[in-house]
């Protein structure tokens, strides 16, 4: 249950990679989702790391290892 609220902050990320991925100029340039969701990833947890309740963090290290 401790996992959940930073699993679902995560999931949000992925689906927004995807969708975004979806538009026409993501598919010109071949930018894939899982690319982007990295890129996503990477720009939220080192600028804005510290705005990220404490109840997700757990959550985000789940998914960061687990998946």
């Amino acid at each position: 249950m401790k996992y959940i609220k930073g699993s679902i902050f995560c999931s949000i990320f992925a689906l927004v990679a995807y969708f975004t991925c979806k538009c026409g100029f993501c598919q010109s340039i071949n930018l894939n989702s899982l690319t982007f969701a990295i890129i996503i990833g990477m720009i939220v947890g080192n600028v804005f790391n510290k705005f990220i309740p404490q109840d997700y963090k757990e959550g985000v290290t789940f998914a960061l290892k687990g998946f």
